[in-house]
């Protein structure tokens, strides 16, 4: 998990899948147009839309999927980050109460072996997530799919900047590591 403080706040680089999807969803789909504008020749007209497309192609891999966190002012925001301006708007919230890691169960699709060709079956599996909790019930989804101890030494460096709490939930008790 990456993050750091900046003038107005910390920044927090989450791992969205959904983002991650469309970016590279997007970038296919643009090297599928700039091969098809390439076998045509290069017209002026194919020259602009390569320009264009390889522009886009640049920016879907420098943007980045973050959450601002202003501690002082009592608010937060999604939004993007490109050459380290973000965007988004701020989320004014009554208070910052802490972070937490919480388990959640999710499924995965998986191929069963070779016998059984063209079979798929579902899997359960348990997922780290660190969590900033607002107004004491609100989660705001930092970061996800880290092993135990990597989310633990992340989430207590993040609470320790943010001098908020620590609340880990995946044990069979859940306890507090920082109040």
């Amino acid at each position: 998990m990456k993050f750091y403080e900046t003038e107005k706040g910390v920044v927090v680089h989450s791992n969205e899948a959904f983002f991650k999807a469309l970016r590279y969803a997007v970038m296919c789909i643009a090297f599928i147009i700039i091969a098809v504008l390439f076998s045509q020749g290069l017209t002026t007209l194919n020259i602009l839309c390569l320009i264009l497309l390889s522009l886009l192609v640049t920016t879907m891999l420098l943007v980045r999927v973050v959450i601002q966190i202003d501690i002082i002012n009592n608010r937060y925001r999604q939004g993007f980050m490109l050459f380290g301006r973000t965007t988004g708007t701020w989320v004014v919230v009554n208070k910052i109460s802490y972070i937490s890691i919480f388990p959640t169960l999710g499924s995965k699709t998986r191929s069963l072996p070779i016998l059984a060709v063209g079979m798929v079956s579902d899997i359960h599996v348990k997922e780290l997530r660190i969590n900033l909790i607002v107004d004491d019930r609100k989660r705001i989804m930092l970061q996800s799919n880290m092993k135990l101890l990597e989310s633990r030494k992340a989430a207590l460096e993040l609470a320790e900047l943010l001098q908020i709490g620590l609340y880990d939930c995946t044990g069979a008790e859940s306890v507090w590591l920082k109040d």
